[in-house]
Parts: structure tokens; sequence; C-alpha cells
């Protein structure tokens, strides 16, 4: 498992873990060379200044051999206990009929989320009518079923990345929102402040947002900026409430006060910020782009829960988790049977046993859609189900398009 500790914890024998994805340069005081820590090492860690580091704890040496997998062990750490139910307007409508809704619901942020980029880019004011209506439309759909707009925003192409991320966090924050039982005001904000919450990165040029290599200390210093830059563009339009303008301020703050621009601490960071913070490391995590390889879904799970007491309210990392799933709608995942499946619903009682849609056979050939509820299947003599997830898999790895598959087609002309 991999988890996130103090450098004043580091102890010689442990390995730090290899971090592929770019989001953690941008990370002040975090110690990211892979390998084991020699006893010279941990007082020069200490001495360079760091505060924080990844380590492997199946890689620690004499460590006892783990034989859970990381999504059985979250099962075990975030299972038990039922979710708080989520306020709805309007009754929860199956996957099927809401995905058609979702997908035209998923293009109106993404547009709204384009034309904000464009907007802050030709440094002209924001219209925060437009952007409100987009969010309603999330809210509306999410309510209807939070499943289908979950899934939808993980099958988007790295390309568009400045304006999908933007639309994702925005989704996500609804999704988790809705999920703590906020109300639509609430949600309304919260959204916002998700499809907003990068507007600071105008100020960063694009040549260093880009770039394979690492950052220098005056670029990540410029970086770290950002949310301050954000709520200020915010507050100049005179368009958006303080709470929407403190989360876009806060989304880089962590519980343990190691976060940025301002360094605060626990609940000196306001709700919305730290949702905010949960659902921008997920979508950071989980989206390939053409400098930072992705994690799946359930990878990245495991990385925040990992995180939990360090960048994370401890308890909310945890719901976050119960909230997405272990396996979130959209994955990709590889069933026992050897055939490919996109995760639909997920099954708050049997965390590792989603609703999933079958699309291709064991040898990768396209295959009638085909529900299975993993949970509703049957087991062997042991009680453990016959058709289970092995594996999950980053879809961007395969030679084909899911979206086609699942009938839904996302191109944005």
């Amino acid at each position: 498992m991999i988890r996130k500790i103090s450098v004043a914890d580091l102890r010689p024998g442990m390995c730090v873990a290899e971090m592929d994805a770019t989001v953690w340069r941008h990370m002040p005081f975090l110690y990211t060379r892979p390998g084991y820590v020699q006893a010279e090492d941990v007082e020069r860690i200490r001495t360079e200044g760091y505060l924080e580091t990844f380590i492997d704890t199946s890689k620690d040496l004499g460590a006892e051999e783990e034989t859970l997998s990381e999504e059985e062990r979250l099962d075990l750490l975030v299972g038990g206990g039922e979710p708080k139910e989520r306020s709805q307007s309007v009754m929860r409508v199956p996957m099927p009929d809401e995905l058609p809704r979702a997908h035209r619901k998923y293009r109106a942020v993404l547009a709204s989320a384009r034309r904000i980029s464009e907007r802050l880019l030709a440094r002209m004011p924001l219209r925060a009518v437009e952007a409100e209506d987009a969010v309603e439309e999330v809210i509306d759909s999410v309510a209807r079923n939070p499943s289908a707009l979950l899934c939808l925003s993980k099958l988007h192409k790295y390309d568009r990345y400045t304006y999908t991320h933007g639309a994702n966090v925005c989704a996500l924050a609804v999704i988790f929102g809705s999920f703590l039982g906020l109300a639509r005001d609430r949600l309304l904000d919260l959204g916002l402040a998700g499809l907003l919450h990068d507007a600071g990165m105008i100020v960063v040029p694009s040549e260093v947002l880009t770039r394979r290599g690492p950052l220098t200390r005056d670029e990540m210093d410029l970086i770290r900026t950002h949310p301050a830059h954000g709520r200020r563009i915010l507050a100049e339009s005179g368009a958006f409430s303080q709470v929407v303008l403190r989360a876009v301020a806060e989304h880089h703050e962590q519980y343990n006060g190691l976060g940025y621009p301002q360094g605060l601490r626990a609940d000196q960071i306001s709700l919305h910020g730290r949702v905010l913070g949960l659902c921008d490391m997920f979508d950071a995590l989980t989206s390939d782009r053409s400098h930072a390889k992705a994690a799946v879904p359930s990878k990245a799970l495991s990385l925040i829960y990992g995180m939990r007491g360090q960048n994370f309210v401890p308890r909310e990392a945890e719901l976050f988790i119960k909230c997405l799933g272990i396996y979130p709608p959209g994955s990709l995942v590889r069933l026992s049977s050897g055939d490919l499946a996109v995760v639909y619903e997920t099954n708050p009682n049997f965390p590792l046993l989603p609703a999933v849609n079958v699309i291709l056979d064991r040898r990768l050939r396209p295959r009638p859609p085909r529900m299975v509820d993993l949970a509703a299947h049957a087991r062997d003599d042991s009680g453990r189900p016959r058709l289970r997830i092995v594996e999950c898999l980053n879809p961007l790895n395969y030679m084909f398009d899911l979206r086609r598959l699942l009938g839904v087609d996302l191109a944005l002309n």
C-alpha cells in the first residue's frame, strides 16, 4: 500500500514509492526520489527541507508479505456502515435511461468550460449566468443518477485536458456534495467553484504547464500562486459568491497545513475547498495527458486513502471513496471470465462487486453490450463470486473507443 507520511516519521529500510503522475511536481516540500532509504539519507532529506513523502509499505525491509490487493484492502478499510442517503428532488432513474441525457449535460458543461478558458485567455469578463446554467444541468443529472455523469467524465481524451479537467471537477464535486446531503444552493456554489477552480492558471505560461521535465523553483512558486490569482480574477468579475471565491482560493490547501498558498490547516479550510481538493486530485491522477501517465481509478483512490490525515480530512477521504466506489463508474475492468467491461453503477454494500456493462470478449472483440450485476451473480462453494473483477485497466492503452462501444459519442464539434 502506498501511504503518505511526514519526513519526521521516515526510517531506514522504508521504500519511497515511484510516482508516475506529474501532479506531484507542484506539491511543496514533497520528497519523490524512489528507492530504499538508507540511514545516511534520513538526515539529508530532512536537512534539505522536505517535509513529506510517499512510501510503499509492501516493500519496506522486514515488512510482512501482503496478501490482499489494493482493492480488497480498500474494501476492508472503508467498508461497513451505510452511506448517507442522497438528497433527491426527482426519482432516481436507471443508468441506461439517464446516460443519453447525461451525455447532453456533460457536453454542455464541457462547452461552458471551453468558453470560460477562451474568455480567460482573451482577458474578457466571465459570464456567470452561462456557467450557472451548465452547473444546474449537472445537478439535475446527478439527482436522477450520479453514475451516468461520472461514467462519462472519465471517458475523455487528454488533448482537451485544459477544460475537461474543469468540467470533471465540477461533476465530481456535485456528485460528492450530493452524497454528503448538501442543499441545492450549496451544490451550485460547489459546482461553479469546480468549473472555475483553475482560472488562476492563466498566469502560468503554457510551456511551463506542458513541460515534460522538472520545473525550476521559480516556476513551481508561480504555479502555487494560481489559487490566489483565480480568486482575484473571479472577484474582479463581481459575478460570484464569496463561497465560490474562497473554495477556488483553498483547493490546494492541505489538512496538515503544508498546502498552498496560505498554509491553512484542518477546519481553517472551508468544506467547499476541501471537497474541491479531493475532486481535483482524483481527476488529475486519472487523466491521461501527453506528459502525464494516468493512474487507473482504483489506484487513484488507494493513493487518496493513503493521503488521509496528511492532505485530506480522514473521514472525508473515506466518504469520497464510498461515494465513488472502489471501481468508479467509467472504469474499464477485466472480469474473471476474461471479458472486458465498463463499470456502470457501484454497490455500497459490496464495493468490489459493482454492476458492469460487458462490451468486449477475452480476445478484445466487440460483443453486444450486456449488463451484469456482479453482486447478484452465483457464488462458488467458498462463497466467492464466480464472476468478479480481477483487474482495473487504462482504456487509453487499447485501440478502441469505449464511448462508441457504449453508444455514446463525445465529439465536441
